[in-house]
């Protein structure tokens, strides 16, 4: 890692540290604080740093992890900061109003993305949830988060923006008995300039289906998920396209107020789509591991 990685990552922690300290000492006559943090890391798929000439897969580690802190506001009403790293989106500061009110759920706020080099150049996104359940079973939720020069609608070119950064997801829930199926349709993309005033693209697509166990005053319970990823890098001179199908298995722990969970995820059949000969493909099974913690400050 070059030295002004370490700077701008020293930055980002700094920056994720004095936020929650500030909300923190701002709202300690309130009621319970709610912080949560989660890794992931994979060597499948296409990193932003990966270059024109490099045709090979699964050779760099990829990482994505987010840290959020939710502070009660006002009456049914929360407020959530925090600093999301992604080796599809890169970095983001994320700081947004969550409002539930019967079966409806609403999150709406700002997100500052940029990218982990130096000069930092800021460009600011929004996001945006919607949850609705349907007679206390169904759950449908819709979110998002873009840069305010979203691609193709406005250019890069002409906006002046640097780079542009972009999530959707949709997902469906309904409980059985103590446990709940949720399907999920997830897309990530990064769109940047390269020389000439091109743009090169990198996305990922996540399809998946999990079944989780929710049983109250049990200490341990469980997530499976079946799913399947589709991942694409273009530029004006190729495009790189490879699917992966994995199976998903989480260990969920409560200790008092605290959940911890640790997983892996293991890719059983990854193939190439567009301009990759199979040699630059791993063979199966790929591992990744994810883990995470949800606790009251």
């Amino acid at each position: 890692m070059k030295p002004r990685s370490h700077i701008v990552n020293l930055f980002h922690i700094a920056l994720l540290l004095t936020a929650g300290l500030f909300l923190f000492f701002c709202t300690s006559a309130h009621a319970d604080i709610q912080a949560e943090t989660s890794l992931y890391a994979s060597v499948w798929g296409f990193p932003n740093t990966r270059d024109a000439d490099d045709s090979g897969i699964n050779s760099r580690l990829l990482i994505d992890t987010v840290n959020m802190v939710h502070v009660p506001f006002v009456r049914d009403t929360t407020l959530s900061v925090g600093y999301r790293y992604s080796s599809i989106l890169e970095s983001q500061c994320l700081s947004y109003i969550s409002f539930s009110m019967n079966s409806f759920y609403f999150e709406s706020g700002l997100i500052l993305g940029f990218r982990n080099t130096l000069p930092i150049n800021i460009i600011p996104g929004l996001h945006e949830k919607i949850t609705l359940e349907l007679k206390n079973r169904m759950e449908f939720s819709a979110y998002g988060e873009t840069s305010f020069f979203l691609t193709p609608f406005f250019s890069i070119s002409s906006s002046g923006s640097l780079f542009d950064q972009n999530l959707f997801g949709l997902s469906s829930a309904f409980p059985i008995g103590s446990t709940k199926i949720t399907s999920l349709y997830e897309k990530t993309k990064f769109i940047r300039q390269i020389s000439g005033g091109g743009t090169a693209k990198n996305w990922k697509k996540r399809y998946e289906l999990n079944v989780r166990t929710e049983q109250t005053g049990f200490p341990v319970n469980s997530s499976t998920s079946l799913g399947s990823e589709i991942a694409g890098y273009r530029t004006s001179d190729f495009y790189h396209k490879l699917i992966g199908l994995y199976i998903a298995e989480t260990l969920i722990v409560t200790v008092k107020q605290c959940n911890f969970d640790i997983g892996a995820r293991m890719y059983i059949l990854t193939f190439p789509l567009k301009d990759l000969g199979s040699l630059s493909i791993r063979s199966t099974p790929i591992f990744s591991i994810n883990c995470g913690a949800e606790f009251t400050l």
